[in-house]
């Protein structure tokens, strides 16, 4: 009874859809018991019906090309269908026509049974699979050995997810194996880059404890259909809203955080451009293997991110947001006392007659 459509193919008398669509066989509302089961003569009046139409602009509607009725008791014992099917017309639709001049359909066809036992079966599964996160080294662990063995890492991350947040273990869960692959990363640009368990349980555990997160934080700024500053907005919305994200997400990220620091603490530090910062009493800039070129005491910041002094302001790099975003917070936390702090300023540089921020020619302008 479940309907799915492909996309339109326009201008193409041989589309190729190469679309994929998954049907669920679940209990009927109508069915009482406690346990489904799928008997074989429930499988046998279960098909698969495939229609073909012609797109039309018309007020008539759509034009029914012909059809393809596929009973699953076809597939047999391998699961697996791939053939070509002569299309048939509607069932009783009065004018005859031959099939011959109504075309073909290929149809790749998987049918899948799992076959579920009452829960208590799986109680020593289950344990081991939560015990997983103590388990030293984690690769030795239930849970690691199951994404392993998985061809597909999204196949195994989906239902431990699932069952390590239903256990409130998913962070000393994430955050083990989590360490463990960045113990093994080189480069820290690749972290989480690859297909690992733990980037897939990372994503799954974000869509199941974070979309809803998600919808509120962004939906009113996307129903308003606004473009402009539409970017600007949903960066505001997303990081001024950190109170609103889940707990089970800002703990995964605090752990993810911390190992990586501690794994890559000599690479992770902020460049500026060609010189290298050093957080020490007074703010540094050196040059590798080079003295200071100068010292910027804490009590001469007055705003960010420019560091602006009282004789000149030093336009700062950082070779990502995060990395600025750090040294803002640090810069920031320690400086916000400061009595001669300013209250408005150009948070970019003043380049080609105007400043980038604001897009005021004067250069006098007070930002």
């Amino acid at each position: 009874s479940e309907a799915k459509k492909t996309k339109v193919k326009r201008k193409n008398n041989n589309p190729q859809f190469d679309e994929t669509f998954y049907f669920e066989v679940t209990r009927p509302l109508s069915y009482t018991k406690r346990q489904f089961d799928v008997e074989e003569e429930d499988v046998d009046k279960l098909a698969l019906r495939v229609d073909l139409w012609n797109a039309s602009n018309l007020k008539f509607g759509d034009e029914f090309l012909g059809g393809v009725r596929v009973p699953l008791r076809v597939l047999g014992q391998a699961g697996v269908h791939d053939a070509w099917y002569f299309l048939q017309p509607r069932e009783n639709g009065g004018k005859s026509v031959k099939v011959e001049d109504l075309g073909s359909l290929r149809l790749n066809i998987v049918y899948t049974e799992d076959h579920v036992f009452p829960s208590e079966h799986y109680t020593p599964l289950r344990d081991l699979l939560l015990q997983s996160a103590n388990v030293e080294p984690v690769s030795a662990s239930t849970a690691h050995v199951l994404g392993e063995v998985c061809r597909e890492k999204q196949e195994a991350a989906i239902p431990l997810v699932r069952l390590f947040l239903h256990y409130g273990k998913i962070v000393p869960f994430i955050s083990v194996i989590a360490h463990a692959e960045i113990n093994r990363t080189q480069d820290p640009n690749t972290i989480f880059r690859g297909n690992s368990l733990t980037s897939k349980c990372i994503d799954e555990t974000m869509k199941l404890a974070g979309m809803h997160y998600l919808q509120v934080t962004l939906k009113p700024i996307i129903d308003e259909e606004n473009l402009r500053h539409y970017v600007d907005r949903i960066f505001s919305v997303i990081t001024s809203s950190g109170v609103r994200c889940p707990t089970v997400m800002c703990d995964i990220f605090f752990s993810l955080r911390e190992s990586a620091a501690t794994r890559f603490q000599g690479k992770l530090t902020s460049r500026m451009t060609s010189e290298r910062c050093r957080e020490t009493g007074n703010k540094q800039q050196e040059v590798d293997g080079e003295g200071a070129l100068c010292s910027i005491p804490i009590e001469n910041i007055l705003a960010m991110f420019q560091v602006i002094q009282p004789e000149r302001a030093l336009y700062i790099q950082a070779n990502n947001c995060v990395e600025a975003r750090d040294w803002i917070d640090i810069l920031t936390k320690v400086s916000q006392s400061n009595r001669k702090r300013l209250s408005t300023y150009h948070p970019s540089a003043y380049l080609n007659g105007h400043w980038l921020c604001c897009k005021l020619s004067a250069d006098t302008a007070p930002g």
